[in-house]
């Protein structure tokens, strides 16, 4: 063997051993060995050999796949890549609701923000109900693809909606969120997002947010039937109210 063959050998297999992250890939790789050492025993064995080689590799299957469903089910995360793990803990993190508010606070002053995970890649999704400053509800927005930054705890997204007087006319845009993880519990972000009419096409316009974790009381009055209360608390968070004001 050449200098160079034995050099790209050894390359490829840090390449394959580089490659291994998770217990699956783990796994994967382990059955592939068997499987070809497996492969050269039945190719020059004789015929008992080659029978107790398919016995033991298809024990050695049985139990690779016990293993897999025994982590799938109890820690299903310890399958995952690091990365995986990662995005899926943060999107965990700031799971919930939200109140957004909203600046300048015209023709919308508040967002009701419901922030969730995707179960089936973990990936951050988020919708929500606007309102105007006197309580009204003005439009509904949801989320059609999202990215994040998990090391600078900031979500990129990209969504559509439509104002309830308008409801012919589609609305779009961008936005960013930033989460402050001062502490274990994510309580505050802040942002920008943009929105266009598409069925006009407007200008671009732009709006600073503030976010902070909605209570339970909070989101059964923005929800609730009390155009009055709603209006008061939606007031109070926009700054139009003072905090001791009730």
């Amino acid at each position: 063997m050449t200098v160079n063959a034995a050099r790209a050998t050894a390359s490829g297999r840090i390449a394959i051993i580089g490659a291994v992250t998770t217990y699956l890939g783990f796994f994967v790789l382990l059955l592939l060995v068997v499987e070809v050492v497996v492969g050269a025993i039945a190719l020059k064995g004789q015929s008992e050999t080659q029978l107790v080689a398919l016995y033991g590799f298809l024990l050695f299957v049985f139990i690779i796949t016990a293993m897999v469903g025994f982590f799938a089910y109890f820690s299903p995360d310890a399958l995952l890549s690091s990365t995986t793990r990662s995005m899926r803990d943060f999107s965990r993190r700031i799971s919930g609701t939200w109140l957004q508010m909203l600046s300048p606070d015209e023709p919308a002053a508040l967002s009701l923000v419901t922030i969730y995970s995707d179960p089936s890649t973990g990936i951050v999704r988020m919708g929500g109900e606007t309102f105007a400053i006197d309580g009204r509800p003005t439009a509904r927005w949801e989320t059609k693809a999202t990215c994040a930054d998990i090391s600078a705890s900031k979500v990129f997204y990209y969504w559509k909606g439509w104002f309830k007087a308008q409801a012919n006319e589609e609305w779009e845009g961008h936005g960013e969120m930033s989460f402050d993880q001062s502490t274990k519990q994510i309580q505050r972000g802040t942002g920008m997002f943009s929105d266009m009419n598409l069925t006009a096409m407007g200008p671009i316009a732009r709006k600073l947010i503030v976010l902070q974790r909605c209570t339970e009381q909070e989101a059964a009055i923005i929800r609730g039937g009390d155009s009055k209360a709603r209006a008061r608390l939606i007031q109070k968070k926009c700054g139009r109210l003072p905090d001791a004001d009730s």
